[in-house]
């Protein structure tokens, strides 16, 4: 008898699904019509081993049992018999792989297509969204083995009042968001990856009101709108049919055309930070956005590199300038993945000879916001 990996191959030798459709894609009538080839082929096998080949060629293979785990934080693929995933526990290797070279290369193309990205020679790397797992590929030559990381976000909207009983935040800093928040102020939230900043600003979201216009600019769909009200844009990197691509700066500019009472970045990364801080600077209050740094300085560090970025003739001392009249709190979650929560709060203040002054927010006094 055949194993799995031969009758994989010879099913995809004789009917390849990658020839019906562009990108490895059915049209609805040839869709039903592999299906019953693939049973006919494969009805002389034990049960088991036939539902293993239907998995890999219909659905996610050996990914599909931990797409449905729980405490899943990623899972990277390096070719088709390198599977990775970590969890609460840590990083593992699975104990399991595509069963052919083939059906892997099919499984890349419907991830590519249910990500909206293109993958190609020219164009050998892209990120998008897959169910809740924020996706990027790379593809030989720049990788020695098609490379795969899925990152998985939380898509459950936490309000203020359930992260206070999760202890993320403390009943004080509950409180004093909220207030944060009606005073209209602005502040970017600082953490590296995992540390639940999509999370905080998702909570953050729903705490306002409904009549206010919000204007959501991404480069990955993450963030859930509020309300109906609320406006959202995502930038393209790789664009088919030889479109031009849609930066993130570009939808920053065009947000403030959008009348927006808030402006939100989902995350800053580029030369849209200039953009974006230009426009808080100038009446936008209320806004917000994430930046992946570990602590207010390397924050502020980097916010000034990437506005560079997009303005290098400006001095230093301006750049400062800008931040100083543009942000008024830092927010910095822990870099604990499995102990989420607020590390500090820091306060933009004046601008010496020697930069930004940093004062943290102290929770266990009445708050004030100056």
């Amino acid at each position: 008898m055949l194993n799995e990996k031969q009758r994989l191959n010879e099913i995809f030798s004789q009917y390849n699904p990658m020839d019906q459709i562009d990108r490895g894609l059915f049209q609805k009538n040839k869709e039903k019509e592999f299906e019953n080839f693939v049973l006919e082929k494969t009805k002389d096998l034990d049960p088991m081993i036939q539902q293993r080949i239907i998995e890999e060629i219909f659905y996610w293979g050996p990914l599909s049992p931990l797409l449905e785990k729980d405490d899943l934080f990623d899972i990277i693929i390096q070719g088709p018999e390198a599977i990775y995933y970590e969890t609460s526990k840590g990083m593992e290797k699975l104990n399991d792989c595509f069963l052919s070279e083939i059906s892997f290369q099919n499984f890349v193309d419907r991830l590519s297509h249910e990500s909206s990205i293109i993958v190609d020679k020219k164009t050998p790397f892209a990120n998008g969204k897959f169910k809740s797992f924020r996706v990027h590929i790379a593809i030989p030559p720049v990788v020695k083995e098609t490379t795969i990381t899925l990152r998985k976000h939380n898509t459950r909207i936490f309000s203020l009042d359930q992260l206070e009983q999760s202890g993320f935040l403390t009943s004080p800093q509950k409180q004093w968001f909220s207030s944060v928040l009606d005073e209209r102020r602005n502040f970017l939230v600082i953490g590296p990856t995992g540390s639940g900043k999509t999370t905080f600003i998702n909570s953050l979201l729903q705490s306002i009101p409904e009549t206010e216009r919000i204007v959501i600019t991404e480069d990955t769909d993450e963030l859930n709108p509020p309300s109906s009200l609320t406006a959202k844009m995502i930038s393209r990197e790789i664009c088919p049919d030889s479109l031009d691509p849609v930066t993130m700066g570009d939808l920053v500019k065009q947000s403030l055309r959008m009348r927006p009472d808030r402006v939100v970045v989902g995350e800053v990364r580029g030369e849209e930070a200039k953009d974006l801080l230009q426009a808080l600077a100038t009446g936008h209050s209320g806004s917000m956005g994430t930046l992946h740094a570990h602590s207010a300085a390397q924050a502020l560090i980097r916010l000034e590199m990437l506005i560079q970025m997009g303005a290098p003739q400006w001095s230093l001392y301006s750049i400062r300038q800008l931040i100083r009249m543009s942000l008024d709190y830092l927010i910095v979650l822990k870099e604990n993945r499995l102990s989420k929560g607020i590390k500090e709060v820091v306060q933009i203040g004046a601008l010496e000879d020697f930069g930004l002054l940093l004062e943290e927010v102290d929770f266990s006094h009445p708050m004030i916001i100056p």
